[in-house]
């Protein structure tokens, strides 16, 4: 038998095996409450039994990263463990006997994981692609092993196929240490980026860099680097709760942004690492979602290039933003632009590049008195060393015609001028 016909062997016999090892717990359990048949206990030995086995959606993580089983909290995820490898601990005490908990808990482990690698699938993704190293870079190693390796990490699971629930090969791209870079910082921020922090590095990006990013479904933006497949509801839901306990649970609940909504009314005292986990920025006193985001400024630096000068508001600005003119107004202003009214009265909006950061003025060096330092000549003393006196001596990188030959005074054409003295008369 071949090892996956073993495995899919194992797996139609687990529910029995669930069965079985449950089931001592609740003779016990049951001869201790013979008096009535009805009790609390046989109820909980018949929870007991149903959570071993219970269907995915019956299971549900709360807003706190409790694990709810028919409305009951039988577990609950861990603070301060990795974003992408959560741990949780039974609550349910019933649940976390000798005989059960190695069933609860491997039940509970693969059901948060098949979760995690559903609605995240793209961090995943792109943690394999980081790790992923080209056939050429392995060319001392064994042929075997790179074929092994290579079979491995393509088989990795991936996206789930809604109809047949069979996971998606995944298809490697091989990253370039640049691309390696910034995609290591997009994983390290939960997958999206504020292209602000990575402006330079993204510039410096080549085509084909970029395009082997694509590939693994990043985009782009205007305003942020970041999967669109992590905006959905669910995925956006797990994000924040992960990562509001992965931080260390230090607010008093995570950030979970209105379902359905692309934008509302900002919270202030959430900070940008929190808006970033729901994939929204706050404008303006709006949280408003990147996409979105993305959206208005496209809409508004295409009007521009098309007029080639100053734009009235496009209004679908204020359909994509949801909200009335005055907070569109606001939220375009904060982007930068600058709104002004031409000589028929229209109100006009226009970009305004931020001015480049000046250097800042740095006075003279003041002496010990309070003045500024007295200037001095190249001649006079100046830092502590005093400058040779060039009188009579030779000019100072001039040149030098006193070497070689000396020619006779006598051959000169003016040589019998120096005979004659002014002044003198003819006898």
């Amino acid at each position: 038998m071949s090892e996956e016909e073993n495995t899919e062997a194992q797996m139609e016999q687990q529910p029995d095996t669930t069965e079985t090892a449950i089931q001592p717990a609740a003779d016990v359990t049951s001869n201790e409450s013979e008096s009535s048949a009805t009790s609390e206990t046989e109820v909980k030995e018949t929870n007991e039994e149903s959570t071993s086995e219970a269907p995915k959606e019956t299971l549900i993580l709360g807003d706190f990263g409790e694990i709810i089983w028919n409305d009951e909290t039988i577990a609950k995820v861990t603070t301060g463990n990795p974003h992408l490898a959560p741990k949780f601990e039974i609550t349910r005490e019933e649940l976390n006997r000798d005989e059960t908990r190695n069933v609860v808990k491997e039940r509970l482990s693969n059901w948060l994981e098949d979760m995690l690698h559903t609605d995240l699938f793209p961090l995943f993704r792109l943690k394999s692609a980081i790790e992923h190293v080209a056939p050429e870079a392995n060319a001392e190693a064994a042929p075997a092993a790179e074929a092994e390796t290579t079979a491995e990490v393509t088989e990795t699971p991936s996206e789930t196929n809604a109809e047949t629930n069979a996971p998606a090969p995944v298809v490697h791209t091989v990253l370039s240490d640049e691309a390696k870079v910034l995609a290591q910082k997009l994983l390290d921020s939960h997958g999206i980026l504020n292209r602000a922090y990575v402006e330079k590095e993204v510039a410096a990006l080549s085509q084909e860099v970029r395009k082997s990013l694509r590939v693994l479904g990043i985009r782009f933006g205007r305003s942020a680097v970041y999967f669109p497949l992590l905006l959905k509801p669910k995925a956006v839901r797990l994000n924040a709760i992960l990562g509001y306990l992965s931080d260390g649970a230090k607010s008093e609940k995570p950030f979970l942004p209105p379902i359905g909504v692309t934008s509302f009314e900002a919270d202030e005292t959430r900070t940008e690492k929190e808006y970033d986990l729901i994939g929204f920025r706050n404008i303006a006193g709006r949280s408003i979602r990147i996409d979105i985001l993305d959206r208005v400024l496209d809409v508004l630096y295409e009007a521009q290039k098309e007029a080639k000068g100053a734009i009235p508001m496009p209004q679908s600005v204020v359909s994509f933003l949801g909200v009335s003119n005055e907070i569109a107004e606001k939220v375009v202003e904060t982007l930068g632009w600058v709104k002004n009214t031409d000589e028929e009265g229209k109100v006009l909006w226009q970009f305004k590049r931020p001015k480049p950061p000046q250097r800042a003025f740095k006075p003279r060096p003041q002496t010990s008195e309070g003045g500024n330092r007295e200037f001095k000549r190249p001649d006079q003393n100046f830092g502590g060393k005093k400058r040779k006196d060039n009188k009579g001596g030779k000019p100072k990188g001039g040149r030098d015609y006193s070497s070689g030959p000396k020619r006779n005074d006598g051959d000169s054409p003016f040589a019998i001028l120096a005979s004659l003295k002014l002044g003198d008369k003819k006898e």
